[in-house]
């Protein structure tokens, strides 16, 4: 039997990331990941819809432009309430406070692709580029690796140590962390 979903996790940059709030006018919570020469490979052997922005190639040394975007719906189909994904710091410790994340910010991203169409048949990586030009992501979970604030809220609370940006200990009282073992990420 065919599998019909499969996780995938892509490294890049934020572009107008909306974890913590769904952004309005659709009513879903969305990253756009600018990818990399070698995430962008990942992304196209994997038949991945693949969108390109020129202006954004232009930002970041190593970018052409090329990003997935991937989403979630605030509401279910019912009218019942979905989650917003998980977004985790660099040490793996979940943020459940909203924090500004700005663009250029280098995050992983966990996303779900399902291989089914709407009638639910199997679709390959080759039909789905034909009829969608690449499979949709779903989102799951984000882990913010180097921190880029959005304007001046707690964001300037994250710190460099290692390489990468965690809450400083006079700041964790500020956040809500969740506890657990069941992470989407491993810590480096």
């Amino acid at each position: 039997m065919t599998e019909t979903t499969q996780d995938i996790i892509l490294r890049g940059k934020l572009m107008w990331p909306k974890l913590f709030k769904p952004e309005p006018t659709y009513g879903r919570f969305e990253t756009n990941l600018l990818l990399d020469a070698d995430n962008l490979k990942i992304a196209q052997e994997n038949g991945l819809r693949i969108k390109k922005n020129e202006e954004w190639g232009t930002l970041f040394e190593g970018y052409d432009g090329s990003y997935v975007k991937s989403e979630r719906n605030s509401v279910s189909r019912d009218g019942k309430p979905i989650e917003a994904p998980d977004v985790y710091t660099a040490k793996v410790q979940p943020i459940t406070k909203e924090i500004g994340i700005g663009n250029g910010t280098d995050a992983t991203v966990k996303s779900m692709v399902k291989t089914l169409d709407m009638t639910g048949k199997f679709m390959s990586p080759a039909v789905a580029m034909q009829k969608h030009k690449g499979y949709g992501l779903y989102l799951k979970a984000v882990m913010i690796r180097n921190l880029v604030p959005y304007g001046s809220d707690e964001s300037k609370d994250f710190v460099e140590e290692d390489g990468s940006f965690v809450i400083s200990d006079d700041q964790k009282k500020t956040f809500d962390f969740v506890q657990g073992d069941d992470l989407p990420f491993d810590p480096e």
